[in-house]
């Protein structure tokens, strides 16, 4: 239990014999009853307490000292003279239904935070200081927090990883909790639900553009909930205002730039150091326009101090963004330069800048602010040829393993009783044998283990070397990223590894998709796929084209790019894409699948099937090529063979949730709404985030009548279907009986390329509009 638990004083007289007086504070009888008036529960919620507090600091501490500010100072060598290259903001606050007002100079965040009674949003543009106003109003809290115990605990979360769960922030709280700071379930559950957080919310801008109503919403409903949770929200101003919705808080603050004559009094403290960067000001509007944003200053003081002034004036740019890509350019080679640093670098300019590049395009990719080792996954590999690299080593190294413990043991069996024979008691050659025995029982029990699941360590290890094997990373990266820690590209906070800004990420991936001049066609496949996760098409092609032009033979590159024809239905290309991979390995059965798809989507039915059945010839045991075979019999409204489809499917792969949701939909298009009931509960114990299945449980039970069921699961898809998802939307409120919402809904999905208006004839969600004039207009236009 701590030692600064309050102890209230007692000082009392019991009257009567053999009594005992008690008097004064802190006394032995009162610590032991004070003890015991707090049961084992209370204790342990007392240490979290204290050790969640000790944490956060220290994070908070290390993010503040590695942070460009700090930097700064030490590169003037200023650490006595703090003021000098003061952190000044020009704050406005906004409170609703009054007009805006402008703060005094000196105001701090802490001041405005008790002002609006613990509820507020930072707006500012990028780079203007808003997370490190966060993170000077959770270390000002933190120390509130420690002095009075009844003050909830300062937390920071990143809402960038809320896009990966879209689901009520509680839950989203409570996961972050166990999984960041390693607070057990019990405690971030209580925490949570008796308000003892105080919430700091960075990131609001990192969540998807079409995520962000959503995000904005499950705050406003945890806020109706958790009233008394106190929450600080940021978010760059412009991706805030873009979003219709509004967070219910008491009001916002906006950092405003940097006045001409802030940044003037600045490189006056700065003395002789920054003449050069001042004198360039001077002459160049653009760079004085930059140098109002506080991260751009930090940024130039690092960057252009060995760059002379003629240079920086003369330099011409046709946009302030161009003029910011130059400053970045030059902050990366400075910080390469920097004569603090080794002569005897371990990595090469060209290595470091295409290893932190490919971080920066997975963090995008993946959602994520803060990268952790330990959570590198098989999803972090763009190719299939990587994929299957990867299960051969990760079968590797568990085979070896596995026969080097075998190996032990069997050593031990032969060499251990020998030893023990004439030196031995007989107890100590049974304790050698048991010892020899138990090595092979280890083995026999990975085996078993290897059968049933996929040993994480081996995981783990083939991941490395697949990444390293590609060049995306090298074999020892820890050592890689605090290298990269060093030179302030990355600051490290706690376990995990974030990059000094999210404009820096940007900034590499820019540099990344469109450098030219690389040789290796893996990288351009690399950067095709980060383009098809941007949904950037067109990028996406010319890339893969070029892979193509290095490496004509790879047949994979031509699957990758029939997917994309596909998606934009240019079904002539994709057909030639597919038919070019089969006919460069005729032995993959996925360019098989995706011709079969094609096929189906332009209703090739006979052409459609005997691409799928060769791809199931090729690779028996896959469960994918079973579900396109369903999917095409079910087109063709021959139910029984889709059902036998998916059934096999589910045979060959008994958690493959595409099988259950494909014959689950089979089963209601069938009128067999209680068998799909069954599949559909499966399917959410395969995937809980499952909004599909959610639906369609919803649509099932009102069919059936079971209306108290049909409203739970409807609320439970609503809370996570995508905002901008219209079909799914429609089908949930068709299923509600909100008969117009789910016309105009329907509407705007028609309105997309995508759009399947034989399908939507056919859909079982619409039963309760089908009838509808307005419904036949949309699926008959």
């Amino acid at each position: 239990m701590p030692n600064n638990i309050p102890v209230s004083s007692v000082n009392q007289t019991v009257n009567g014999n053999e009594n005992i007086q008690v008097g004064g504070s802190g006394n032995l009888v009162q610590r032991i009853s004070q003890f015991f008036q707090l049961d084992s529960e209370q204790q342990r919620a007392q240490r979290y307490r204290y050790a969640m507090l000790k944490l956060v600091k220290t994070r908070v501490a290390e993010e503040l000292a590695q942070s460009l500010y700090n930097e700064v100072l030490l590169d003037l060598n200023m650490v006595k003279q703090p003021n000098a290259v003061e952190r000044s903001w020009g704050l406005q606050v906004r409170v609703p239904n009054r007009p805006d007002r402008a703060l005094p100079p000196g105001t701090s965040i802490l001041q405005i935070f008790d002002e609006l009674n613990g509820a507020l949003l930072i707006l500012g543009n990028p780079g203007a200081g808003k997370t490190t106003m966060l993170l000077d109003l959770a270390r000002d809290t933190i120390t509130r927090a420690e002095q009075d115990v009844s003050l909830p605990i300062p937390v920071m979360f990143n809402l960038s990883s809320w896009s990966s769960f879209k689901q009520p922030i509680a839950e989203w709280l409570e996961i972050e909790l166990i999984a960041r700071y390693k607070i057990p379930k019990k405690i971030a559950h209580l925490w949570i639900e008796q308000n003892e957080l105080f919430l700091l919310l960075d990131g609001l801008d990192e969540v998807k553009v079409a995520q962000r109503e959503a995000c904005i919403k499950a705050i406003n409903d945890f806020r109706n909930t958790h009233g008394f949770t106190q929450m600080v929200v940021c978010s760059r101003v412009a991706d805030y205002e873009a979003i219709t919705v509004r967070l219910d808080l008491h009001g916002a603050v906006l950092l405003q730039p940097l006045t001409f004559r802030q940044i003037g009094e600045y490189f006056e403290r700065a003395g002789s150091e920054l003449v050069t960067v001042r004198y360039a000001l001077q002459h160049d509007t653009q760079l004085l326009e930059l140098a109002r944003e506080p991260l751009m200053l930090n940024i130039m003081t690092l960057a252009y101090r060995s760059v002379s002034a003629e240079t920086m004036v003369n330099e011409q740019y046709s946009s302030i963004e161009l003029r910011r890509r130059r400053l970045f350019d030059t902050y990366i080679q400075e910080m390469f330069d920097r004569v603090n640093r080794t002569k005897n670098e371990p990595y090469s300019r060209e290595q470091t800048k295409r290893w932190l590049a490919w971080l920066a395009q997975k963090m995008i990719e993946h959602e994520q602010s803060e990268f952790l080792l330990e959570r590198m996954r098989k999803s972090w590999l763009s190719t299939r040829n990587q994929r299957r690299l990867h299960t051969i080593m990760s079968n590797f190294f568990f085979i070896v393993i596995e026969l080097i413990l075998i190996g032990i043991g069997l050593a031990g069996a032969l060499v251990v009783p020998t030893l023990m024979l004439g030196i031995g008691t007989d107890a100590n050659r049974v304790v050698g044998l048991g010892i020899s025995l138990g090595f092979n029982l280890v083995a026999i029990l990975m085996g078993i283990l290897r059968i049933r699941s996929r040993w994480g360590f081996t995981d783990n290890l083939a991941l490395r070397f697949v990444l390293c094997w590609n060049n995306s990373i090298p074999w020892n990266y820890r050592r890689f990223l605090d290298y990269a820690v060093q030179h302030i590209f990355l600051r490290k906070v706690g376990s995990g590894y974030r990059f000094i800004h999210r404009l820096l990420i940007e900034h590499f991936v820019s540099v990344e998709l469109e450098r030219e001049g690389t040789k290796d066609a893996m990288a351009f496949v690399g950067r095709g796929f980060t383009y098809i996760q941007l949904a950037k098409y067109d990028q996406a092609i010319t890339e893969l084209a070029r892979a193509i032009a290095l490496e004509p033979r790879d047949n994979s590159t031509y699957y990758l790019l029939g997917n994309v024809y596909g998606d934009l239905k240019r079904y002539d290309d994709a057909i030639a894409a597919f038919q070019r991979a089969i006919q460069l390995n005729p032995k993959d059965a996925f360019p098989h699948i995706g011709l079969s798809h094609v096929y189906r989507d332009i209703q090739r039915y006979d052409d459609a099937i005997t691409a799928c059945q060769r791809a199931i010839q090729l690779d028996p045991k896959d469960a994918f090529p079973h579900i396109e075979l369903g999917h095409i019999y079910r087109a063709l409204q021959r139910y029984d063979e889709a059902l036998a489809a998916y059934q096999h499917a589910i045979q060959l792969d008994p958690d493959f949730a595409v099988a259950y949701r494909s014959l689950g939909l089979l089963f209601r298009i069938m009128n067999r709404e209680t068998d799909a009931i069954p599949l559909l509960e499966k399917l959410l114990q395969i995937d809980p985030q499952d909004s599909d299945a959610f639906l369609a449980l919803a649509s099932v039970h009102k069919k059936l009548g079971h209306i108290e069921e049909s409203e739970k699961f409807a609320a439970q898809a609503r809370a996570l279907m995508k905002p901008d998802d219209w079909y799914n939307l429609a089908c949930l409120e068709s299923v509600c009986r909100n008969v117009d919402v789910a016309i105009e809904h329907l509407r705007r999905a028609a309105q997309s390329e995508k759009f399947d208006r034989d399908w939507a004839k056919r859909d079982p969600d619409f039963e309760w509009i089908r009838a509808d004039a307005r419904f036949k207009e949309i699926v008959e236009k």
